[in-house]
This record gives structure tokens, C-alpha cells and sequence, in this order.
């Protein structure tokens, strides 16, 4: 047998939202049964998980809100305001799920992140991320 494929969705508690992004995840994870499917939560995904209301191969895990502060290796100067809102999400995330791997990472457009997962996951032992996609307008030079 196979092993499962395991995807990590850069996007909070999807079963529990409401949104089309959300709507899409929660399609994704009921019709792909030989994939586990991990994210991050708040609260409200864990809890339903708990109570039997999520499918099998959805995985929320909890995170916590960390600041940059707690973690000096990652530089803020010269960061739009925006880039580093994003770093402390991802920071939270990282540490959340730091030591495991997945076979893809997805970042949601509505989550504009990823010209920053890198330096941020490359600051946790254990992360190796390869990213393609588009910048955002700021960053384009």
C-alpha cells in the first residue's frame, strides 16, 4: 500500500469559516481520502476534530501567537508592514509544525505569505521549503 501524501494548507481553521477559499479546502480534503491534509487552527477545528465532526484525513493543529520579538534570528528591517504581519502568522505556524514534513505545502492567494515562508521557515530546524508562484505588487521590483 501506498503512503498517504501529506499536505500541509496555509489556511486557519477552514471547516469551521466561512468563505469560498474555505469552501474550496474543506471540497479538497472530503474528496481526497488517500491524502492527510494539516493546517493550522485557533481552536475551532481542533475542538471539532475532537468531536468526530471532521473527516479522517483532516488534521488541524493548534497554534499559538508569537511575536517576532521572541525569535531574533529573522530580520524585520527594511519589511513592508505588511511582510512582517505575515511573518508573525508564519512564525506561529512554524513552530506549530516544526519537525515534520509534508510532500507539498499550499499557500491560499487569500493568504499572501509566501514571500516570507521561507526566511521564516528556514529559521526552524527541520524546514526545507521550494516555492513557485507570483510576488506581491510590493515586492516586484
Amino acid at each position: 500500500m501506498t503512503p498517504k501524501s501529506r499536505i500541509l494548507i496555509m489556511d486557519f481553521d477552514f471547516f469551521s469559516s466561512i468563505g469560498g477559499g474555505q469552501v474550496f479546502y474543506r471540497r479538497v480534503v472530503e474528496r481526497n481520502p488517500y491524502a492527510d491534509f494539516y493546517y493550522p487552527s485557533r481552536g475551532k477545528d481542533v475542538e471539532a476534530k475532537r468531536s468526530g465532526e471532521l473527516p479522517d484525513n483532516a488534521h488541524p493543529v493548534l497554534i499559538s501567537d508569537l511575536t517576532l520579538e521572541q525569535f531574533s534570528r529573522l530580520s524585520q528591517s527594511g519589511l513592508h508592514w505588511t511582510s512582517v504581519h505575515y511573518m508573525k502568522l508564519i512564525i506561529g505556524v512554524a513552530v506549530a509544525f516544526q519537525g515534520r514534513t509534508f510532500d507539498a505545502v499550499d499557500f491560499p492567494s487569500f493568504f499572501p505569505a509566501l514571500h516570507v515562508a521561507r526566511s521564516v521557515f528556514s529559521a526552524f530546524a527541520g524546514f526545507r521549503i521550494s516555492t513557485s508562484g507570483f510576488a506581491p505588487p510590493h515586492m516586484v521590483q
